[in-house]
């Protein structure tokens, strides 16, 4: 192809181009007709006069890789890709976004109002949750009124990614180039680089734009934020929501689109709170809406409050072994940690201070008579008190301490059941297996469980792994429930 392609033309030997949709830096797209399949699509053809130049071949070649992993309802799907040789033209193929992009749609209204902007940022900021959940993560990187398209029924998506970065652009040979459009582009992006919350800033100033019907590069500005406030019309929970996305810092700006759509609803419901004139049926829905966030927000603590719980317990090391020798079955439980052994003596701990009120004057008054002479009572007795504490707590960790002792059950192949607790030389037989029943409580991996043997032998602080390993080693010749 040795011409700039035009309406009417067949590129690729299957798409024939019917209109052009716009022009970026590097090529332009046209809305096309498969020739095989008959569908709709959008055709980008990179601009001639770039292929010369390797940093636009690679943009474009970098566009088509990631558009082929992207499967959303509010991307246009990736068709096909024709690569660049050096007589012909490289050819990225989308299927074709219904509807006119929200520049077109904002030159003929002038400006959108606050129900309109609220809506159509609610989709893109799913679009960038779903981007920004991507293993690597996917930064659009020009988000602008442009590259979003909206349909008849207010659908929008997002098109255009010839300025997209992933993981494989840290090794890419375009280093710093800077991909975008001025007056959108977060700071960090005009420097080369770019984050998830990138798209936030651009998002935040695409809003500006819909909603005062100026480009923000022809807004004033002010320490780096355009001023905007006195030529808008909106609550001012989305004003502040709108600055909190425009934030010049990345870490001053919501800390992922999840974040940011949970406020954009509860800036909406704010809005319609406020607004004394709106319909009963938006009242009770805003309150529904916040009712159920609030819910979902005691979830959501409620749930990374078990797993951090499940973690930690995992981190525990193991306790059980087992061992499989010459005619038995010898499990190990080691003993429990130091910290669940004082957690069980808490109780006594605390009777046997009480009880013993004798030691602790007995301690008093000698300590009032070896110091009296240089204190006074004020003095010496708070002292007592802190050294009987102290006595107390080291008393309380050497007892712990002893009672540390790991336990023994021995299945043998005769059918028997012994359990030894320090010593494996002297053990309690506990009877036949088949008579013998072991309960595993709470195999939850947020708690810790117990094992007991036949009421009679009681063995706490298990975690749901060691758990797991005890029963399947008893389950062989003991009943476990």
């Amino acid at each position: 192809m040795a011409h700039a392609p035009v309406p009417g033309e067949l590129v690729a030997g299957r798409y024939r181009l019917e209109r052009a949709l716009g022009s970026g830096g590097f090529g332009t797209t046209y809305a096309a007709v498969d020739e095989r399949t008959r569908r709709q699509v959008a055709v980008k053809v990179l601009d001639l006069r770039h292929l010369g130049e390797w940093k636009s071949v690679e943009l474009f070649e970098r566009e088509a890789t990631v558009l082929r992993r992207l499967r959303h309802p509010r991307i246009p799907a990736y068709v096909d890709f024709v690569p660049i040789e050096a007589d012909r033209a490289g050819v990225l193929v989308q299927e074709l976004a219904p509807g006119r992009s929200l520049e077109a749609i904002l030159e003929e209204a002038g400006r959108l109002d606050e129900a309109q902007v609220i809506a159509l940022a609610d989709q893109v900021l799913e679009v960038l949750e779903y981007l920004g959940g991507l293993d690597p993560p996917v930064v659009h990187r020009d988000i602008k009124p442009a590259n979003i398209v909206v349909d008849g029924r207010g659908q929008a998506s997002l098109v255009d990614f010839g300025a997209v970065k992933d993981a494989a652009a840290r090794t890419s040979t375009i280093g710093s180039t800077v991909a975008g459009t001025f007056g959108f582009m977060a700071p960090e992006v005009l420097q080369g680089s770019g984050e998830p919350r990138s798209d936030l800033y651009a998002l935040g100033m695409t809003m500006i734009n819909l909603l005062t019907g100026i480009a923000p590069s022809e807004l004033p500005s002010r320490r780096l934020r355009p001023v905007y406030h006195d030529r808008v019309a909106v609550g001012s929970a989305l004003l502040g929501f709108i600055d909190r996305l425009i934030e010049p810092v990345p870490d001053d700006r919501f800390e992922g689109s999840r974040a940011a759509r949970i406020a954009l609803a509860d800036a909406r419901d704010a809005g319609a709170l406020a607004d004394p004139g709106a319909d009963l049926g938006v009242l009770v829905a805003a309150r529904e809406r916040a009712h159920r966030r609030a819910q979902e927000e005691q979830e959501a603590l409620a749930r990374r409050t078990r797993q951090a719980a499940e973690a930690r317990l995992a981190r525990r090391p193991p306790r059980v072994a087992v061992q499989r020798g010459e005619g038995r079955i010898r499990v190990t439980i080691a003993p429990p940690l130091l910290v669940d052994q004082l957690r069980d003596q808490v109780i006594w701990g605390m009777v046997f201070a009480f009880f013993n009120p004798g030691a602790f004057i007995v301690i008093t008054v000698a300590m009032y008579l070896i110091l009296g002479l240089e204190m006074s009572a004020g003095v010496a007795i708070p002292l007592t008190i802190t050294l009987w504490i102290v006595l107390l707590g080291l008393l309380n960790v050497g007892y712990a301490q002893l009672r540390r002792r790991p336990w023994y059950v021995d299945l043998s192949d005769d059918g028997l059941v012994a359990v030894h607790r320090g010593d494996p030389r002297k053990g309690a037989l506990l009877g036949r297996a088949h008579d013998l029943s072991v309960r595993l409580s709470t195999p939850d991996p947020a708690r810790l469980g117990s094992a007991s043997f036949q009421g009679s032998v009681e063995i706490e602080y298990l975690t749901a792994r060691d758990l797991k390993h005890l029963g399947e080693a008893l389950r062989s010749r003991v009943r476990v429930t």
